[in-house]
């Protein structure tokens, strides 16, 4: 039997842009600053998407802060992971180290949407990319770079992974992030 609240738990290093992917997601008002890191604890926002059936958005401290205990205890009840990375990130060491430590904390059958954004900063004038086919190339080697890098470091638990190109400065392909999240399964 499926649980009536599901629960979609948002990491990513610091600074790939998890209060300001959430912030405008969902509208949550999150503190955010490019200096400093603003997640300092688990929060919890208690949502209605996809249909009216109620979630429960959980923004975590960046992965690669240590914060084990607060990740050891949301993992297990997440039904949907969002893992926020960046588009011009060009090593995945952090990203590696935290799955290999962590996955085994991720229920069986969790999916997980690798969010890859700040494409704003590789394709300045991004909306119109679909039309360039030099736009399509780096859309598609960052999004392989981002999947090979990552990936194979969540196969023992992850059931299925999406991953989702977005820029939130040009409010690029947020509405395919959101329906990714909240596909049901």
């Amino acid at each position: 039997m499926r649980r009536s609240l599901r629960t979609a738990v948002f990491l990513g290093k610091r600074g790939a842009g998890k209060g300001s992917t959430l912030n405008r997601l969902f509208a949550l008002g999150m503190d955010t600053d490019p200096v400093r890191e603003c997640t300092t604890g688990p929060s919890a926002h208690r949502l209605r998407v996809a249909g009216g059936r109620p979630w429960l958005i959980v923004d975590l401290p960046a992965a690669d802060l240590g914060e084990h205990a607060c990740h050891r205890r949301w993992l297990p009840y997440a039904d949907v992971v969002v893992w926020i990375t960046r588009a011009n990130t060009r090593a995945y060491r952090l990203d590696q180290r935290f799955w290999r430590d962590h996955a085994r904390f991720v229920a069986m059958g969790t999916r997980l949407v690798l969010a890859v954004g700040a494409f704003d900063t590789r394709l300045p004038g991004l909306p119109g990319t679909a039309d360039d086919p030099r736009a399509a190339d780096l859309v598609g080697r960052a999004l392989a770079d981002a999947g090979s890098g990552i990936i194979p470091f969540t196969w023992t638990t992850v059931d299925r992974t999406r991953v989702v190109p977005y820029s939130v400065e040009a409010g690029w392909n947020l509405d395919r992030l959101h329906r990714e999240i909240f596909e049901e399964s």
